[in-house]
């Protein structure tokens, strides 16, 4: 007798693995694709992150038979790895399983230091104002260094954690290069498509040009669920 049939995975209980996506760095996570079986049985799936805390809870997975279905957080987090963790047995079914949607993000820090830079600019700049990006807890220094020495700072108050864009006169100043770091008592975000230093050619009557020098990549494709 030969036995005819495919491999199945098998129905238990089974946490995922620890996963950072291809992705080694904070992701804004917005919801998952799952694929799955429960046997038309409710399971509820706990999404943890980043060593156990709690991301979202799901109450009422049902896939009956081999499905695939997009689950979206109520409130999205960030975080560098992610797993589910089912109440009940569950077949996992297919090559990827778990489809994680989520955006890049900039991650937490205290320093962000930036080389010395001419902007690409014929001999000095000037600069004019900036607007800031940021998420943070504490105060933020704003220290502007021009290569002949002559350093600026500013005070950037806390946003309490919420993400916000002050704006910030700057004084005259004119430098054939300048350097730029934002730093902090506690570690705090910068995104860089939204932060803007505002700079020109000197003696040029060319308008202001908007440079962002600090801060990583995020809202790369927006809301995909």
């Amino acid at each position: 007798m030969r036995w005819i049939g495919d491999p199945r995975p098998d129905l238990a209980a089974l946490y995922s693995e620890w996963d950072d996506d291809g992705h080694r760095g904070p992701k804004f996570f917005q919801g998952f694709e799952l694929w799955a079986d429960t046997l038309g049985q409710d399971r509820a799936i706990m999404v943890q992150y980043d060593g156990g805390q709690v991301g979202g809870v799901f109450t009422r997975v049902n896939h009956n038979g081999n499905l695939q279905i997009a689950y979206s957080f109520p409130v999205p987090f960030i975080a560098h790895q992610v797993r589910i963790v089912p109440d009940g047995p569950l077949r996992y079914i297919g090559p990827w399983r778990i489809k994680w949607i989520w955006e890049p993000t900039a991650d937490l820090a205290k320093y962000w230091h930036t080389q010395y830079t001419s902007h690409g600019m014929r001999g000095y700049h000037s600069h004019r104002d900036c607007f800031i990006a940021l998420q943070s807890t504490s105060e933020v220094k704003l220290i502007v260094t021009q290569d002949d020495g002559q350093i600026y700072t500013y005070l950037i108050p806390s946003t309490g954690g919420f993400i916000k864009k002050p704006y910030e006169v700057l004084q005259p100043m004119k430098a054939k290069l300048s350097q730029y770091t934002l730093l902090a008592c506690r570690p705090f975000r910068v995104w860089q498509k939204d932060c803007e230093m505002r700079v020109k050619e000197w003696g040029t009557d060319q308008p202001y040009q908007i440079m962002r020098v600090h801060g990583d990549l995020h809202f790369e494709r927006g809301a995909r669920i």
